[in-house]
């Protein structure tokens, strides 16, 4: 059976749409992590293949090891609809959970660590590929990313 590497897809989680999470999130204690999948949060994010990167590089600080987490992605064809969804999660605090394909996921960000996104559209001159909207998410926060199986 072929395993294939990357992500497929990710998902945005607001704070406000949080039921239950530890302060601190473990391997051991990822299981107590639900959120709502209401409203946006419902949205699955298909980027364009292989544009979904996230890096987490520890770095020991004066106050103690922080992970530099910074994801980017980009999304074709942008509507009026992304735009609208983008532009919510930009004013939230978020966590990224993104998806692997062999049915694990990652979990980035805390409840009292969370991420920031920002986007941006970017333009071309190729008529294949004229328009995409490229997301970016961040933060510096000493929650280390959690690896878990989808529920």
């Amino acid at each position: 059976m072929e395993h294939l590497g990357g992500f497929h897809s990710f998902e945005i989680i607001k704070i406000a749409d949080i039921i239950s999470i530890p302060e601190i999130i473990t391997n051991s204690n990822i299981n107590q992590f639900s959120y709502s999948i209401t409203g946006n949060n419902n949205t699955i994010i298909e980027p364009v293949g292989e544009t979904l990167l996230v890096s987490s590089k520890p770095k020991r600080t004066t106050q103690g090891l922080r992970y530099h987490i910074s994801a980017s992605l980009e999304i074709k064809a942008p509507s009026s609809e992304t735009d609208t969804l983008f532009d919510d999660y930009r004013k939230e605090e978020i966590l990224l959970k993104a998806n692997l394909y062999d049915g694990q996921s990652i979990l980035y960000g805390s409840k009292v660590h969370p991420l920031e996104l920002t986007y941006h559209d970017k333009h071309s001159k190729l008529q294949e590929n004229p328009f995409k909207t490229i997301i970016s998410i961040k933060g510096k926060i000493p929650q280390k990313p959690i690896y878990f199986r989808s529920r």
